[in-house]
């Protein structure tokens, strides 16, 4: 039997394809041996893990909404709240629920689309006061999104609608409560700097603070420090991640776009609104680019997160302790390739 592989490389992966060069049935017979080989192993792992898997809901597309985008958090209550966002307004403009641990799910809020929000796009998160937390995409006053408050019972309070050039527009991304109680934030877009004519908006992202109560402070504009070549901030552009503090009470982040190298950025900032840029993805340095989700902390102090692209392929790298700077940990193989599919990074 003969395989041809042939190898295909194009601007974002390189991928091999094996394919048969016999005829229909010899083909048919290799498939149909592979997958009763599949069954074993799977059958023989799925034993040997012990997983289990059930599915508690399923989402109907109307009154219960669809498209949940976003984890779950658990509230005082023990039951689990989550958020949906329709990818179109025939199913609604999102709502946020709650569900058991057995499955008996309940609608507490549908928005409208109107002042009070729409396209709620990221997770919720459990204030301090035991109430719910939360960002909309879309929707408001301005039609740029907005920042929620919601109970247990589903009583909601819009507190703040983004107007779009000063403040910040369409947030992508979960807030955080800091150790002083107020919840900060990111705007993907808006601010009082440049205008992107590739999108049509103003500005390049904001971070912000915001308390229980809806006074909101804008900290930073991205796009503050001088421009690239290409039009981004050195300081970088479009946050799509939340914020994470480091017990020295600061605020790390990254952006999607911008930095030194135009493709995303690692920074710290302060609860004043005082950033630093710690690193930019991208150029020579192996490192991935656009790094869209938020970061963790590790239990040694480290900063881990993931790039959505990058040579050769999506990544992973770990930024940690403030006093520390960023290296490579992952060795390279010929031509500058990295030898696995994650890239690795810590601050040290």
């Amino acid at each position: 039997m003969k395989i041809r592989i042939t190898r295909r490389q194009d601007a974002s992966k390189t991928s091999e394809m094996t394919e048969s060069v016999l005829g229909t049935k010899p083909v048919l017979a290799l498939l149909t041996r592979l997958l009763w080989a599949a069954m074993v192993v799977l059958t023989v792992f799925g034993a040997q893990a012990g997983a289990v898997f059930t599915s508690l809901y399923s989402f109907t597309g109307t009154n219960d909404g669809a498209n949940p985008q976003a984890g779950l958090v658990q509230g005082r209550d023990g039951y689990f709240y989550g958020t949906t966002a329709p990818e179109n307004t025939s199913s609604g403009y999102g709502t946020v629920f709650k569900i058991s641990g057995n499955g008996g799910l309940t609608t507490l809020y549908s928005f409208t689309g109107g002042d009070d929000g729409a396209s709620p796009l990221a997770s919720l998160v459990l204030g301090s006061d035991g109430n719910f937390y939360g960002t909309t995409y879309s929707g408001g006053i301005y039609t740029n999104g907005t920042v929620f408050k919601i109970t247990s019972n589903g009583v909601m309070t819009s507190l703040y609608s983004f107007t779009g050039p000063n403040d910040g527009a369409n947030p992508l991304a979960a807030l955080m409560q800091a150790r002083d109680g107020n919840f900060y934030g990111t705007t993907s877009g808006g601010g009082t700097t440049n205008y992107d004519s590739f999108t049509g908006n103003y500005g390049f992202g904001t971070v912000f603070k915001i308390s229980t109560n809806g006074a909101l402070t804008t900290l930073y504009t991205f796009g503050t420090w001088v421009t690239n070549e290409f039009g981004y901030g050195l300081d970088g552009a479009y946050p799509r991640a939340g914020l994470v503090q480091w017990s020295d009470g600061s605020l790390y982040g990254t952006t999607a776009i911008g930095g030194v190298n135009t493709e995303g950025s690692l920074f710290e900032i302060s609860t004043n609104g005082a950033l630093t840029l710690l690193y930019s993805f991208g150029g020579d340095n192996g490192s991935g680019v656009m790094p869209e989700a938020a970061l963790v902390l590790g239990s040694d102090g480290s900063f881990y997160g993931t790039t959505a692209n990058g040579p050769p392929y999506a990544g992973v790298f770990a930024g940690g302790r403030p006093d520390r700077h960023l290296v490579h940990l992952q060795p390279r193989i010929g031509g500058g390739q990295l030898l696995c599919l994650i890239c690795i990074f810590r601050r040290q």
